[in-house]
């Protein structure tokens, strides 16, 4: 009998530490960060443009133009050389370059006048700068002595010019040899056209050959005379006849690899085409074409006819890269990305997916490896999602019942299989027998698991018997039974919020007690 009685009191206390059990809560905190690119300027040589930070699919800031001395800022123009649009979203990190246009000075022309001598080229000197002295002319019976300005005072060709300029030969007269002491010498163009006077040279002196006075045939310039260079003095032994020689006018085309690699300058006869060279290198870069001053492709194929540099354009190379694809197995899709090959990619936003929480991306179909997103991407890649169903039960108040007229509130707790700290944020409505119930007017709703109270006006309104009680979430529900009783109705048990506790607790009595009586049976049996 003691025996018995022992165990009934175990079981007393095992059922009534089972119902003190806790529910702990907890909080968690979700952050997300928008996504930025980043718009470089590269200016080519000019003052340096600060970099902006733009989220994506908004328009980068157009920054105040850059300077470069001696150029002219066009525009910010794309990898592709196309003027780039300060209108157009920002959706991937990019380098626009500014395109510059060469200044070119201000020049002015210093002419000369020989006054009936031989002819001397005019020159273009550019503002600020100073002319050249000429070989001085010649002219028969005369000897140059300098030139001459508007004023009539002597030019110093150490001044700078400012502006067009006419300088005029002064002459002085010689006396003329007598005829038996002198040689005449005359000037013939060759492939020129034209006149130059002759000249006497006195017995035992020399000529000092003149510049050329003659008209240059097409596309020949002078080169000198058939006894030497102009002022050059050479011996004249007797009349002579000086003829003037003439050479292809040529013109230079200079290459400006613009940090590339070294390219040999070019001499190309006037009219014909310049030679194109190999492609110059530059690291990182792909050589383009060659510009001219004004940014245009130069075309091989046109005949050259002045003095030009071209500058070699370059193409910066990208890098090599590979996709990164994510494969969310029926969640929200997570976009790709476009890794350089040896960096890492990105880990996205997680994806959502109702019913389930995100586990983690798997390198695998199969899900059994996890991807490690610290290590470089050295080739294409596709990410796949695991996912975790998202469970609801009610671990307390389930299959709960209500009397009439007793007044009393019915509580019941449903707990979420994942983050249950964070069940309540999921809460979505209840229903009773499919019909929805309006919050804090028909119950309320408080955190720990979630706990859901209905009030006893709301059980008031239902029907004696079995209804269905549907406890809704933004990703699953849980439903349980609640019964309403009629008045004066209650169970035995003293705690009228929990019916299948108290049924539990019933049925573990009575099997507590056909155990005891079985235990008393068999004691009487070995008694006898």
């Amino acid at each position: 009998m003691i025996r018995t009685k022992k165990f009934f009191s175990v079981l007393l206390a095992l059922v009534m530490v089972l119902a003190l059990l806790p529910v702990g809560a907890a909080h968690a905190t979700d952050d997300t960060t928008p996504t930025t690119y980043t718009v470089s300027f590269d200016s080519d040589g000019g003052s340096a443009v600060e970099e902006q930070k733009v989220a994506a699919g908004e328009k980068a800031t157009e920054p105040e133009d850059p300077t470069k001395e001696g150029y002219t800022f066009d525009y910010w123009q794309t990898e592709e050389g196309t003027e780039f649009d300060f209108n157009s979203a920002i959706n991937d990190d990019i380098t626009l370059k500014a395109k510059w246009t060469e200044n070119k000075p201000a020049t002015f022309t210093v002419t000369f006048d020989s006054d009936g001598g031989s002819a001397v080229e005019a020159q273009t000197v550019t503002a600020g700068g100073t002319a050249t002295k000429p070989a001085d002319p010649t002219k028969e019976g005369f000897t140059f002595d300098s030139w001459l300005k508007e004023d009539e005072t002597a030019f110093d060709f150490n001044s700078a010019i400012t502006a067009n300029i006419t300088l005029k030969a002064k002459w002085t007269a010689q006396e003329a040899p007598a005829e038996e002491d002198s040689f005449t010498v005359t000037f013939a163009a060759g492939e020129g056209t034209g006149s130059m006077a002759e000249v006497k040279v006195e017995k035992g002196k020399k000529l000092t050959l003149p510049e050329n006075g003659f008209t240059a045939p097409i596309a020949k310039e002078f080169d000198k005379w058939d006894l030497g260079k102009p002022g050059e003095q050479v011996d004249i032994t007797a009349d002579t006849t000086v003829t003037a020689i003439w050479k292809w006018q040529s013109f230079t085309v200079t290459f400006d690899s613009d940090g590339g690699s070294a390219v040999e300058a070019q001499e190309v006869i006037r009219g014909h085409q310049a030679t194109k060279p190999a492609d110059p290198t530059k690291e990182g870069f792909t050589f383009d074409s060659w510009q001219t001053p004004d940014g245009k492709k130069f075309d091989f194929g046109s005949p050259v006819d002045s003095d030009i540099t071209l500058k070699a354009k370059w193409i910066e190379k990208k890098p090599d890269t590979f996709t990164v694809s994510f494969e969310t197995n029926g969640g929200s899709a997570v976009e790709k990305q476009t890794v350089e090959k040896g960096k890492t990619a990105a880990n996205p936003t997680a994806p959502t997916r109702k019913g389930y929480s995100f586990s983690g991306w798997y390198s695998d179909k199969d899900l059994k490896t996890a991807y490690d997103f610290t290590s470089a991407v050295t080739a294409d890649v596709t990410l796949y999602t695991k996912w975790t169903e998202i469970k609801y039960t009610v671990s307390a108040g389930a299959n709960g019942y209500y009397t009439l007229k007793s007044n009393k509130t019915v509580s019941i707790t449903v707990k979420r299989s994942e983050a249950d700290d964070t069940c309540l944020n999921h809460f979505s409505s209840v229903e009773i027998d499919g019909k929805t119930l309006t919050k804090d007017t028909d119950y309320t709703v408080k955190s720990g698991s979630t706990v859901v109270s209905f009030k006893p006006e709301t059980l008031e309104k239902l029907a004696k018997g079995g209804h269905t009680v549907t406890v809704n979430f933004d990703d699953g529900k849980a439903e349980t039974k609640l019964t309403i009783y009629a008045e004066g109705h209650s169970p035995k048990t003293g705690d009228e919020n929990n019916l299948a506790l108290w049924g539990a607790l019933a049925a573990v009595c009575v099997l507590g007690a056909a155990g005891g009586l079985i235990l008393l049976t068999k004691k009487k049996r070995t008694d006898k």
